[in-house]
């Protein structure tokens, strides 16, 4: 008799799905396709398998209409996907089995007028190196203190922290890639995490060696993914937001342009000889100014145009060391706001290892910030530590 439901079950999806005789067909020998989601391509990173019902590619997060293609080992597809859009596909397999697939704007968010706006505050600590620290409790018995980490997708713990806590059941473990490299990580499933009147149940919680000083580990947005988060560095608090409050008109708005959890914007530089245009991370755990990409600098030779102040090393979360070079930038850029001689930092000789240009904790402070996950828009302007001196360090 199960046999027999699950033939039936299997009969109708397909006739199901050959009803829809107006899609449009992807054909593979294989089952790991690639895909380009706008700029960003991801070589065999969708894996289709017959038996699901409806597979769904949930797109980057981008407030404007861009393309999305798929590519298997003979065919591709390509699709236009607006915001708030999702467009339905065939994938046909040896020509046998056939798979309904859907991509889907990562931007979902509709403004009902019966939507209620809801802000709640959550008090934070600016620590020396320029980190986030918001108290927590975990598992309602440890109380830790977690940084907020703008390009981090999980919650983490650090060896020292787990040592303590009374959960001891990390006993899984999978190998973490750092931008210092491959490392193997520790992780617990089920945990209960609160942050003042937040609160999550089957936490998985991941084990670091190090984190920024004074934090117990960290967290990221993913937390608050259909909220707007507001960083008030006037204040010290983090507001959530059930959508976006009217602004004064000081703020301004760029695009977040996300890869995956992480946010990135467009800012500008000016040397003693050439201006340039450059995407960088949001990386609230970075306490620095701003890490130069590999390949950026290497283009641009910007080692040759910048004056070098100082050589050092950073230590990512899972111990790996990457020594950096300090150079001063004659003029950095964010939207209208300017600052001349600031100390960078960037890997000359490093190609390879420093894949994205980083802007840390040390610029971010200098501005109160919403960060709109709902639409993909990030709004800043000036705050109280704007005009703070940059130390050369």
């Amino acid at each position: 008799m199960k046999q027999t439901t699950l033939f039936l079950l299997f009969v109708l999806k397909t006739l199901s799905i050959f009803a829809q005789t107006d899609l449009p067909v992807l054909r593979t020998e294989t089952t790991d396709l690639s895909i380009k989601d706008g700029s960003v391509l991801r070589v065999d990173y969708w894996t289709i398998d017959p038996t699901i019902e409806l597979d769904v590619y949930v797109a980057d997060k981008i407030n404007q209409t861009k393309l999305v293609t798929f590519y298997s080992d003979i065919d591709s597809i390509t699709f236009q996907l607006a915001p708030r859009e999702q467009k339905d596909f065939l994938v046909i397999l040896n020509n046998k089995d056939t798979c309904l697939t859907r991509i889907k704007s990562g931007i979902t968010f509709i403004k009902s007028d019966n939507l209620q706006l809801t802000q709640d505050s959550i008090p934070f600590t600016l620590t020396s190196a320029n980190n986030i620290i918001i108290q927590t409790v975990l598992n309602k018995v440890d109380t830790l203190n977690l940084m907020f980490h703008t390009a981090q997708g999980s919650i983490s713990l650090t060896e020292k922290a787990v040592a303590k806590i009374a959960n001891k059941s990390f006993d899984k473990s999978e190998t973490a890639i750092t931008w210092g490299g491959e490392s193997t990580a520790r992780y617990s499933q089920g945990n209960y995490m609160r942050i003042k009147g937040f609160e999550w149940k089957n936490v998985t919680i991941w084990e670091d060696k190090n984190t920024g000083p004074s934090a117990d580990g960290k967290f990221g947005p993913s937390l608050f993914q259909n909220k707007v988060i507001e960083l008030n560095y006037d204040q010290n608090v983090m507001v959530i937001h059930s959508y976006l409050p009217d602004l004064d008109r000081l703020y301004e708005k760029t695009d977040i342009l996300f890869n995956q959890h992480l946010m990135f914007v467009e800012t500008k530089y000016k040397t003693n000889r050439n201006r340039y245009v450059n995407k960088v991370l949001i990386h609230s755990g970075f306490g620095g100014t701003l890490l130069l990409d590999d390949k950026f600098v290497k283009e641009n030779n910007i080692g040759d145009q910048l004056k070098t102040i100082s050589e050092s090393q950073l230590t990512d979360s899972h111990g790996n060391v990457l020594k950096t070079k300090q150079a001063i930038l004659p003029c950095f850029a964010l939207g209208k706001s300017k600052f001349k001689d600031m100390p960078i930092s960037f890997f000359q000789g490093a190609l390879g290892r420093q894949h994205m240009s980083v802007i840390g904790g040390n610029v971010l402070k200098r501005f109160n910030v919403f960060f709109d996950l709902q639409n993909a828009h990030f709004y800043y302007k000036p705050n109280n530590l704007t005009a703070l001196p940059f130390e050369n360090t």
